[in-house]
């Protein structure tokens, strides 16, 4: 339990719920006097295809559950509890997401014209809402495992939810560069680098406030293993993670492209790689805040 598959778990299942998110309102802006006649190709790209990887990561991200779990039969239950607790509603938000927000992606690349606006901009609504909900379940899910003190922070909810959107924006815009519309839409994509800017400010606070709140604990109690937690998190032998990987290229990396991208917006060759780099920043930040938050509460107790 709470190894690798789980970390992976964590960062799929923000970055898909966020990138779900993000896809569903630029959809949601889209007028509908230029998808009731006939769906351009621009638009088909800048909502579809981030659409389709949400959903493929949402996929991957139940698979990474099957494989943390003990006893992987055990996951089938969850869908047929009759009870609802964070598990079962967890399971359930994964499950609803991936399925509309593959459903809509599908409709993007493959569907012709938008015969019904108002029930495509419900189900986009809904996408975004459970997008939402996917991202904040996925930090919640580690905040309420009281058993590891580092862990039972909510100070970990804005903490992740803000670096899930952060990257799940910068994410968006590299694949607008990537599939070559970022010219057809550049005000969507100045919104969401914007928006990346955002989100990297909250992820930035929240971490400060995480580990200076389990420092500041008194030494009593779990608040006691919520400091040691902390020490090793932040000074330990795997500390070059949260440094290194989360702090200096996640946060930092990140700002940097993204501001230097802006300072020569009408190149776009070098505003694409700049994107490309602040991307990768934002991924790799992501990820390593997970792994170093995991690796420094489950480290020695839960022998990870």
């Amino acid at each position: 339990m709470f190894g690798f598959a789980i970390g992976c778990y964590l960062f799929l299942g923000g970055l898909a719920g966020g990138l779900g998110a993000v896809a569903s309102w630029a959809a949601l802006c889209v007028p509908a006097s230029e998808v009731c006649e006939r769906i351009g190709e621009g638009r088909r790209r800048l909502v579809g295809v981030p659409l389709l990887a949400a959903s493929f990561a949402t996929f991957v991200s139940m698979l990474c559950l099957l494989a943390d779990a003990a006893r992987p039969e055990a996951v089938g239950a969850l869908f047929a509890s009759p009870r609802a607790n964070i598990l079962t509603v967890g399971a359930w938000l994964l499950v609803a997401f991936g399925a509309i927000s593959g459903a809509l992606a599908l409709f993007w690349l493959y569907g012709r014209r938008v015969c019904h606006n108002r029930l495509l901009c419900v189900a986009h609504g809904a996408a975004l809402v459970l997008g939402v909900a996917v991202t904040v379940y996925s930090a919640i899910y580690l905040a309420g495992i009281r058993a590891v003190p580092l862990w039972h922070s909510w100070w970990i909810v804005p903490l992740f939810v803000g670096s899930s959107f952060a990257a799940a924006c910068v994410l968006f815009a590299a694949m607008a560069f990537c599939t070559r519309i970022d010219g057809l839409f550049p005000a969507t994509v100045r919104r969401a680098k914007a928006f990346a800017l955002l989100f990297l400010a909250v992820e930035a606070a929240s971490a400060c406030g995480f580990a200076l709140a389990a420092l500041a604990a008194p030494e009593t109690g779990s608040s006691a293993a919520a400091a040691a937690s902390a020490v090793e998190l932040l000074f330990g032998p795997s500390a070059f993670v949260w440094w290194g990987g989360f702090a200096l290229i996640g946060i930092a990396g990140s700002v940097l492209f993204e501001l230097a991208g802006n300072r020569r917006p009408s190149d776009r060759r070098m505003a694409r790689a700049f994107v490309m780099a602040a991307c990768a920043c934002a991924l790799a930040g992501m990820f390593s805040l997970r792994m170093s938050v995991i690796m420094a509460g489950a480290h020695p107790a839960l022998g990870f």
